[in-house]
């Protein structure tokens, strides 16, 4: 549901700022769930200039920036089987966050003491290393009444912002069109617009000519964006008939704005 909303939501941003532009000719069209940049774009045309307009959408403050449930940590790093760009960023963050490797080996530490010594990695998975189903729901009964602490980090600063602003940056700067002459990457988050890079040459006139879409309202320059990332385990079908195991799960998300852009 919450996939379907954001989807919809982004379908309407679409719409709305073609309907402000004068409905242009599009480079890029809302794609749903799919992680393509951009998530939607525009072809604008100032005098003989080419001007690409490319925009991430995001539906609320709160907005998912990313998340995994495969990561893996062999008590040195945190890595996964299956990368891609967004996780590539979240695993860079966690392995740069001393206090989240040192509560990774404390977690570690844990499953060798109250599960098995012979635990190598923490992974969803991880539980299979012993082929006893009852053996294995008693030793994790053991290591969940001995344990109460699944979260590994917490993190929340201006820090991870600046990340995921770095992180659209280069997704931008591999994106650009060889016949444009000027690109704006623009990120809009709820109704709120802000400018977050610029590629090519822009004179006076063509920031006029742009300025003027929007009221002749500046653009809002993205900064002091704030995220948190989340980093925990958690034990399952202690409750059920199910087989026991132990999910993992990295969430990094928007948390709340420093200031307001353009509304739209």
């Amino acid at each position: 549901m919450a996939d379907s909303q954001a989807n919809l939501a982004e379908q309407r941003s679409f719409a709305k700022m073609g309907a402000i532009l004068g409905n242009p000719t599009a480079i890029a069209t809302p794609m749903g769930s799919s992680a393509g940049f951009p998530d939607y774009g525009f072809r604008l045309k100032s005098g003989d200039k080419i001007i690409d307009l490319h925009v991430e959408y995001k539906l609320n403050a709160k907005a998912q920036m990313g998340s995994m449930r495969d990561w893996i940590f062999d008590g040195n790093k945190f890595t996964t089987a299956n990368p891609d760009s967004d996780k590539e960023t979240i695993l860079a963050i966690m392995n740069n966050t001393p206090s989240c490797v040192s509560k990774a080996k404390e977690l570690l530490a844990d499953f060798k003491k109250y599960f098995d010594p012979d635990v190598k990695q923490i992974s969803s998975g991880m539980l299979t290393m012993i082929k006893d189903q009852n053996l294995r729901r008693a030793k994790l009964i053991n290591f969940k009444n001995s344990v109460d602490n699944y979260q590994i980090a917490k993190i929340n600063d201006a820090t991870l912002g600046s990340k995921i602003i770095d992180h659209y940056k280069k997704k931008f700067k591999a994106n650009i069109k060889p016949n444009s002459n000027a690109n704006l990457l623009l990120m809009v988050i709820a109704d709120q617009m802000y400018l977050v890079d610029t590629i090519g040459n822009l004179s006076s006139g063509d920031n006029e000519y742009l300025k003027a879409f929007f009221g002749g309202k500046d653009f809002v320059e993205l900064k002091g964006l704030n995220a948190a990332l989340e980093v925990r385990i958690q034990p399952r079908g202690l409750t059920s008939n199910k087989p026991v195991s132990i999910d993992v799960m990295a969430s990094f998300r928007l948390n709340g704005l420093p200031l307001r852009g353009i509304t739209l």
